[in-house]
């Protein structure tokens, strides 16, 4: 299951947590968030970029189709 985890700091900074993601997709959805949060009104800049293990992680088939079919 896939989570994004979205923690805002008394000082207004951010931390985004993506949980559950494989390979470039948690890359995609950030942009995606940041685009959202922008239509709000809210600008969210990027300053420190932690990449995990999965990241790097080969996707499966089954998941790239499913990723095509939601964002198509």
């Amino acid at each position: 299951m896939r989570k994004i985890q979205v923690t805002v700091n008394k000082d207004g900074t951010t931390k985004t947590d993506f949980d559950g993601f494989v390979g470039p997709a948690c890359l995609s959805e950030a942009e995606k968030l940041r685009e959202l949060l922008a239509r709000f009104g809210v600008v969210v800049e990027q300053t420190n970029f932690i990449p995990k293990p999965e990241l790097n992680a080969p996707q499966s088939t089954s998941q790239t189709k499913s990723q095509s079919q939601q964002e198509g």
